[in-house]
């Protein structure tokens, strides 16, 4: 999967994935979103920050908080029924 790939996958709705840490080895799983709802916005850090090629930047639905990790290490990507958190109707 490549970073347009994935980008395009989270804009449809929020993904759980799965990546391995380069720093240690570890793997991580995490509820993510591309973007954070109106009423969720207030305290948080508004815009992602800018990463270098080959990072992709994504909001922790669960640590309320950007995130960033290597496209390269993603492992596994399961979409989720829910959008920035809540669940879709």
């Amino acid at each position: 999967m490549n970073k347009t790939e994935f980008y395009d996958l989270l804009d449809k709705s929020d993904v759980e994935v799965t990546f391995t840490k380069k720093t240690d080895g570890t793997t991580r799983v995490m509820r993510c979103s591309s973007n954070i709802p109106e009423d969720k916005k207030k305290g948080a850090k508004l815009e992602a920050p800018q990463r270098p090629d080959g990072v992709v930047t994504v909001y922790d639905t669960d640590a309320k908080n950007w995130r960033s990790f290597y496209v390269d290490d993603i492992t596994e990507v399961k979409p989720l029924n829910t959008r920035f958190g809540l669940i879709q109707e």
